[in-house]
Parts: C-alpha cells; structure tokens; sequence
C-alpha cells in the first residue's frame, strides 16, 4: 500500500503520533509493533480506513489470513469501525465501471466469496460469476439471496463457456 499512498502525493510517517489516518490492507509483513502503532494512531484520532474486509484468502496450503483479519484485529483493539474503500463497496465498483466507460449491464463481477465479491458486484448492478476455485461452497453461493449470476468450478471454466 506505500507504492500508491506515496504516488497520490501523501506522506508515510514512522510515528503513530503524526498519523491522520491509518490504511490497512494484506499486509504480509505485518508485526505486533506494526499493529501496536496502528492501534495507537487509530485511538489517538487517526481515520482507519481498510481496502477490504476480506478474512481470509485462498491458497494452496488452505485458507491464509487475509486483510479483513488485520482490520478485525484492530477493529478488537480500538472499537472503532474503518471506512472499507474496497469491495463490497458500491462505489469501487462504480469508479472502475468509470474507468472503462461501460455500465453496469456490460460488466460482470467474478469473485470466490459470496459476502464480498458477489454482494458489491449485485449491489452495483452487475451480473455477477461465482467461482469455487476459492473460499466460497457450491452451498453458500446457493444460500445468497440473491444467489451468483452463474457458478463455475473455476476461471478457466469460465473462459471455455463462453469462449469455445
């Protein structure tokens, strides 16, 4: 998250005294001084701001802990609820939507979690691709209501259905 921060023009700082607002997002490197300072900053004033609230992401070993436990770990710690900028949220989906020139009815949302990738992609207007390559079951993606536009075990699949 420092690369685009520092390409909008704002300042990093390293004390959590100086800190008007604090992002979070995955952050592999994480450390109990790192989250210990964000707490601080958060507690003392800062806006909390998380890109997503996503608790875990896929991987080959299994599910790995995602941004949404940081944003957990120190929603715990402060009380205080981040303004989430990422998905679900309407208005990512509407900038990107901007940035390509298209509407709603030209996009799809592809995702493998039913409460974040197919509910921001519903509540935007998109039709939405569920995926089962990732986190979300056949099961819970039957449960949303409302359920995924389509299913697919996986992208490539995807890209057979519609292109071959």
């Amino acid at each position: 998250m420092r690369q685009p921060v520092l390409a909008a023009g704002l300042t990093v700082v390293t004390d959590w005294r100086q800190a008007a607002w604090v992002a979070v997002g995955l952050d592999r490197e994480a450390t109990w001084s790192s989250l210990r300072d964000a707490a601080l900053a958060i507690r003392a004033g800062a806006r909390f701001v998380a890109t997503n609230s996503d608790a875990t992401l896929p991987s080959e070993e299994g599910e790995l802990p995602g941004a949404g436990a940081l944003v957990a770990f120190l929603r715990t710690a402060t009380g205080v609820e981040p303004t989430v900028v990422g998905k679900p949220q309407v208005a990512m989906f509407e900038q990107a939507l901007a940035r390509l020139g298209i509407i709603p009815a030209q996009a799809i949302m592809v995702g493998d979690r039913v409460e974040t990738d197919i509910a921001g992609g519903q509540a935007a207007g998109l039709r939405t691709i569920g995926v089962l390559s990732g986190v979300s079951s056949a099961a819970a993606f039957a449960q949303a209501v409302p359920p995924p536009t389509w299913v697919f075990d996986s992208v490539a699949e995807i890209n057979l259905a519609l292109f071959e």
